[in-house]
């Protein structure tokens, strides 16, 4: 149509040959711009379509040829539209059916590569995103173990801490408790918890109809020690008399220290006269060996008076009250001794 009438022969089957080539090149060209990855070629760049424009300058020659090849090209940069018309012959309306079925195979190709390349890349991109998701996983996991090692570590160390300020309170309520309960001296009870065991005591010697000794001892000439030889010799001496009279007591006994050089003994299962004597009788006898303090060695005795529950008084205090002057009575009469309240003409104001 634009340069006259083909030659049949050898042009007609190089028009075929031109033909297949266009296509394989097309092909290839489609395939390298919409499925090849970018660091093979890169997708944009002229090299695609000079793999197009070639066979046309081959099989077809220059002039209206190229010319349309390259507008062709614009077609195909905004309407993804192949430039396939563009290898064929414009010499022959008879080509017109070859270009037609071109152009649908060439838009049908474009059409399933661009859609194959568009999966590809939302695949490659949602496994970008697993594996991008996956390692913040890892990582929050990884940042969750050690935030629960060192929650771990704090609440091992708050409880270590815990345990022992319950540990520190203990001792410290079982200090104020001694030291409420017992003498600070000698470590004996005190007059509190004098009493407390001697209601106990009394309860149980009720029910059982039994009778309680309560003995006061007095350390003879102490007044003497401290004056002569200071305090700390006297407090000495208090302390291992409070040790010689714990050794000869019995364990159901309670042995406490009142005050000064004064001792009060609760003896229990006192039924008979003769069970308080043999107890009274042992605490004297623990003073025949000398104290050894320092270089001294100090030869004390004490004095020792009985009052009995409940043939003497019911109360604790009264009954401290009574063996008081029992035992008043027995320095009177030489010291180093015991003496029962009512024995000769022990006094006692009511």
């Amino acid at each position: 149509m634009m340069s006259g009438i083909r030659k049949p022969g050898k042009s007609t089957s190089r028009n075929w040959w031109g033909y297949l080539v266009a296509i394989g090149s097309v092909i290839l060209a489609t395939w390298l711009k919409y499925l090849a990855q970018p660091a093979i070629i890169p997708a944009d760049v002229p090299i695609l379509y000079i793999l197009a424009i070639v066979p046309t300058a081959i099989f077809f020659g220059s002039g209206p040829s190229i010319l349309a090849c390259i507008l062709s090209l614009l077609a195909y940069d905004f309407f993804f539209i192949p430039p396939l018309y563009a290898f064929i012959s414009f010499e022959d309306i008879r080509n017109a059916p070859v270009i037609v079925i071109f152009l649908l195979v060439g838009v049908s190709l474009s059409y399933l590569a661009s859609n194959l390349r568009q999966k590809n890349i939302e695949a490659v991109r949602e496994v970008a995103a697993r594996k991008q998701a996956e390692a913040e996983l890892e990582e929050h996991r990884h940042n969750l173990e050690g935030l629960v090692k060192q929650r771990t570590t704090e609440l091992e160390k708050v409880n270590l801490d815990l345990e022992q300020e319950i540990t520190e309170r203990r001792q410290l309520q079982s200090q104020l408790e001694e030291m409420a309960t017992h003498d600070h001296l000698t470590g004996l009870p005190n007059r509190i918890l004098l009493l407390d065991r001697f209601q106990l005591a009394a309860a149980l010697a009720h029910r059982n109809k039994a009778r309680l000794a309560v003995m006061l001892l007095d350390l003879d000439k102490f007044k003497s020690i401290n004056d002569t030889l200071g305090h700390d010799i006297g407090d000495r001496v208090l302390k291992a008399t409070g040790a010689r009279l714990i050794e000869v007591t019995r364990a159901s006994d309670t042995l406490a220290r009142i005050g000064g050089d004064e001792f009060i003994l609760v003896m229990q299962e006192a039924n008979q006269r003769a069970d308080a004597t043999a107890i009274a009788q042992k605490l004297l006898d623990s003073f025949i060996e000398p104290f050894s303090i320092d270089s001294h060695q100090l030869h004390l005795s004490t004095s020792i008076g009985i009052a009995i529950y409940p043939d003497d008084a019911k109360d604790i205090e009264t009954l401290i009250k009574k063996s008081d002057a029992a035992m008043y009575y027995s320095k009177d009469r030489g010291r180093n001794q015991f003496k029962f309240f009512g024995d000769g003409d022990v006094a006692f104001a009511e």
